[in-house]
C-alpha cells in the first residue's frame, strides 16, 4: 500500500516525499515544507493519526484506512484531516482528495 500513493501522485504532477513509518516521516517534516500529508492510519513505529495528533500545526491530512475512523477520533482531529479514504481506494480518489486539501491549505 505504501506504493501505491507516491507513484499515482507522482504521476499527477505532484511534487512527494515518503516515509516508511511514522518516525521517518517526523524526520521528514523536519527537513521539508509540506503541504499535505497522506497518512496512512496503521503504519509501523508511529501511525498516522499519532503523527497527527503529535504535531502542533501540521499540514492538511488525507487520511487512508482499511478501518473506519470512530467518531471521536474524528471530532479530536476536527480540520486537521480534509479527507479520509478507506481501502481499497480508486487512486483518483486519492488525487482529487489531495488536490482539494492542497487548494484548502
Amino acid at each position: 500500500m505504501h506504493r501505491l500513493p507516491p507513484r499515482v501522485l507522482q504521476a499527477s504532477g505532484f511534487a512527494v516525499a515518503s516515509a516508511v513509518n511514522g518516525r521517518a516521516a517526523l524526520r521528514v517534516l523536519e527537513e521539508l515544507v509540506v503541504d499535505v500529508m497522506v497518512l496512512d492510519v496503521r503504519v509501523p513505529l508511529l501511525g498516522g493519526i499519532g503523527l497527527l495528533e503529535s504535531l502542533d500545526n501540521p499540514p492538511a491530512a488525507v487520511i487512508v484506512s482499511a478501518d473506519p475512523v470512530d467518531a471521536a477520533t474524528r471530532t479530536r482531529l476536527g480540520p486537521k484531516v480534509r479527507a479520509h479514504l478507506r481501502k481499497p481506494f480508486d487512486p483518483r480518489a486519492l488525487v482529487d482528495a489531495v488536490t482539494a486539501a492542497s487548494a484548502r491549505s
